[in-house]
């Protein structure tokens, strides 16, 4: 018998943490935060983290975890989540996977085998000498000719991610895309519940807005210029979060004002690309809206939780 996991997924701001609560005292559940920076401890503000207070005694797991210079990638999320469930599981309750990184999602919930795309460190200390050497842009470029759909999809600053692909192709001959896009066509080995939710798009703009001027109110500035003061964070920095399911690209450069670009520029670019996103943020095809939730009560019913369950 397959057992039980419930996704939360979908767009920024769009108040996954809030039903995520909701949703784990209503059946039973424990939280696995899905999001590949709020793992990262001092990176807080930026990823929009959630607060100890905010949880209301609900426990969460892979936030605050690893620290910033420790390497974080979705192999070591699906090896530590899979632990991680184990021991829910043992326990009787239910792991509830809550995020808008996608891949991350798809890694557990599809289990997907990433033997193939193991690290080899001789290639990969080749290719962050070149970054250093040459820049970001070429590394980018070379990602481009030997699999422009992964290059479509990863930003040139985030140097990590351009790395693990060339890796990945210089290991086996073909694009990490196409081995993901395979991966992502096995079914799931779980009982899945898997849910998108979504708001018309004026409020989700509205609620970006609000959260990039409170992450500027609660000292998002200070947090990075404090990321930025560690020089093994420079790696780490153009993955951060704002608000979380947006990356920024060049954030140590362009959010602390001591270059070119205004702040208040930037910070109108990045609640633009938020917005952009959202095109993308669309349900999934094993998804369902979660628009009939009115009460707490009403979650396991509307979730097609069976009675007992959340007991089991």
């Amino acid at each position: 018998m397959k057992k039980p996991i419930i996704v939360l997924t979908g767009p920024t701001a769009v108040g996954k943490t809030e039903i995520s609560i909701e949703l784990a005292k209503a059946a039973g559940g424990e939280i696995i935060s899905a999001d590949s920076m709020q793992v990262y401890k001092q990176m807080d503000i930026g990823t929009a983290k959630i607060k100890k207070e905010q949880m209301q005694g609900v426990t969460h797991y892979m936030i605050d975890e690893w620290n910033p210079d420790e390497e974080f990638n979705v192999m070591i999320f699906q090896k530590r989540v899979k632990e991680i469930m184990e021991d829910i599981y043992n326990r009787g309750k239910i792991p509830i996977l809550v995020g808008g990184t996608g891949f991350y999602i798809q890694a557990v919930t599809r289990d997907i085998d990433f033997t193939e795309a193991q690290q080899e460190n001789t290639y990969r200390a080749e290719l962050e000498k070149l970054a250093e050497t040459e820049g970001a842009e070429y590394l980018h470029d070379r990602l481009k000719e030997v699999d422009p759909t992964s290059a479509d999809t990863i930003h040139a600053n985030n140097v990590k991610r351009v790395i693990r692909a060339l890796e990945f192709y210089h290991q086996n001959g073909t694009p990490i895309s196409a081995h993901n896009e395979e991966q992502k066509k096995q079914t799931s080995p779980y009982n899945l519940a898997y849910f998108v939710l979504n708001a018309p798009r004026d409020i989700l703009y509205e609620r970006i807005d609000k959260r990039v001027d409170q992450m500027l109110e609660e000292g998002l500035v200070k947090e990075v210029e404090g990321l930025k003061d560690q020089t093994e964070m420079e790696p780490f920095l153009p993955d951060l979060a704002l608000p979380p399911g947006g990356r920024i690209s060049g954030v140590e450069e362009d959010l602390v004002p001591d270059g070119d670009a205004p702040l208040v520029r930037r910070l109108q670019e990045i609640e633009a690309s938020q917005k952009r996103g959202l095109a993308g943020a669309g349900g999934a095809d094993d998804g369902q809206g979660l628009a009939g939730i009115q009460r707490e009560a009403d979650v396991p019913e509307h979730f097609g939780i069976p009675k007992g369950l959340a007991d089991m």
